[in-house]
């Protein structure tokens, strides 16, 4: 018996938020029984044009109640529902190194669109290609394999995070140090074929990065990169996706 009274309070407890539900359910009946859906339009000019029967009044109610509920329950559902975007804003992070020299990181701002954090979030350099002035299009490189992109003050070996809204982590894209002034993308591991075959000063690259996370779409991104007049300063830009006949083998 005792067991029994302990599990009516504990379940009585969880209703205490039902006059919040009511009064969401009664503004969304209000919309649905006196809106301008279908639903509401015919069945008023039923009601003013014929004489519906107490039944299908009870079943017209019935099916208010349930959408108004769908409505309410729909509105707390997508809220919740994990999606995030990457704002049209790079960021170039300057800092001291312990050799006494500088360097700068090239950052995004992934950002959370609903109140859901992103769990399993990681960054991804999918290929580098780089810009053929004689044939006018995207030449692929050495750097072909998807590699994992660096979370700012994160795990060097840039392990997944959780994207908590409001309080949103950058991405590390690339690295410039004082010391050589060159465009390093802070991948893990960095592949020696960036530094030994694909990079050159004078060249215009088009970086691939993929955003992704659990239970969610995943954001694509394209960015151009090429040095700067400033060693500090590399100019990088959004574009858009690259059409198939911009790009070539």
């Amino acid at each position: 018996m005792r067991y029994l009274i302990r599990w009516v309070k504990a379940r009585f407890g969880t209703f205490d938020l039902l006059p919040v539900y009511f009064r969401a359910i009664v503004h969304r009946w209000h919309d649905v029984l006196w809106g301008a859906g279908v639903l509401a339009v015919a069945f008023v000019l039923w009601w003013f044009l014929g004489t519906p029967s107490v039944r299908t009044i009870a079943w017209y109610l019935a099916a208010v109640m349930f959408i108004a509920g769908y409505y309410v329950w729909r509105e707390q559902h997508i809220r919740l529902m994990p999606r995030f975007t990457v704002l049209n804003e790079i960021r170039y992070h300057r800092t001291p190194t312990l050799d006494g020299g500088m360097s700068v990181w090239i950052q995004l701002f992934p950002k959370c669109l609903t109140k859901a954090p992103i769990e399993e979030c990681s960054a991804w350099l999918r290929e580098v290609r780089v810009w053929s002035q004689e044939d006018r299009k995207w030449k692929a490189t050495d750097m072909n394999e998807s590699l994992p992109l660096g979370w700012s003050l994160g795990d060097e070996k840039h392990l997944p995070i959780t994207l908590q809204p409001e309080n949103e982590k950058r991405l590390n894209v690339l690295t410039v140090h004082s010391s050589n002034k060159m465009l390093i993308p802070v991948t893990y591991p960095l592949s020696l074929l960036w530094t030994n075959y694909v990079y050159n000063n004078k060249d215009t690259f088009l970086f691939d990065i993929t955003i992704r996370g659990r239970d969610c779409s995943p954001v694509d991104i394209y960015l151009t990169v090429k040095v700067g007049n400033e060693w500090d300063h590399p100019i990088v830009n959004f574009i858009s996706k690259p059409e198939a006949s911009s790009l070539s083998a």
